[in-house]
């Protein structure tokens, strides 16, 4: 069987994979306590970037101090983080790999148990991970809150970009926050980011184009959607 394809160059964008063997975002809890890159994680990451991957993508990374999901999840929302960050790209360029930081914000599915967790609207979540992980029920964002959510993408992948970090994907699935604002079963809203299809787009929409303007034209961003809810 060849291997021709799978480990030719693979280009997105303006940037070019040495092979087509991606490392998805895969939950580590391996960060320290308070999301920062630290040596377990650093070696982690750096390890699968030495034995070959073409790209390496942190798993989900919270945009937001109170939007994280799981515990240890690597932090994005403040520049107290850019060294750590810094240090595994370089780690990562080192071995010949690119690095993806996944953009994340949990919405109704945060954990922190002394934080009433935000969403597109008041619906106590239903999934599978809520029923082995509580989850409170969730208070309606406020239209300027989302705007400022929008901003704070923006600022997260600006932030990924300054440490080196050559690409974002937009978690838009798994019924985190992005996903509850497309899903007309979690978003009952009635201003310009609910109703219609259209305007349930909107929220991730607004984020992309955020990014794409503090980011600029030739900077990678993914997106993860989910096929079915």
């Amino acid at each position: 069987m060849s291997f021709d394809l799978q480990m030719s160059p693979l280009k997105i964008g303006s940037m070019t994979l040495r092979n087509r063997l991606i490392m998805p975002p895969m939950g580590s809890n391996l960060a320290a306590d308070d999301g920062s890159v630290n040596d377990r994680y650093y070696s982690y990451m750096v390890e699968r970037a030495k034995g070959g991957f073409g790209m390496v993508m942190m798993e989900v990374s919270s945009i937001a101090e109170k939007g994280y999901c799981i515990a240890h999840e690597p932090a994005l929302w403040d520049d107290k983080f850019l060294p750590g960050l810094t240090r595994l790209a370089d780690g990562v360029h080192h071995y010949g790999g690119k690095i993806c930081a996944q953009l994340h914000h949990a919405g109704r599915e945060a954990i922190d148990e002394n934080v009433k967790p935000i969403a597109p609207s008041a619906i106590k979540a239903m999934t599978a991970a809520s029923s082995i992980i509580p989850t409170n029920l969730p208070r309606e964002m406020t239209n300027a809150e989302v705007w400022e959510l929008v901003e704070q993408f923006g600022d997260a992948a600006l932030r990924c970009k300054k440490a080196g970090i050559d690409c974002v994907e937009v978690h838009g699935a798994h019924q985190y926050l992005i996903a509850q604002f497309t899903s007309p079963y979690a978003n009952k809203r009635t201003d310009e980011f609910g109703g219609t299809f259209e305007r349930r787009m909107r929220f991730p929409l607004e984020v992309v184009k955020n990014i794409r303007k503090k980011c600029g034209d030739d900077y990678p961003i993914l997106y993860r959607l989910s096929g079915d809810e």
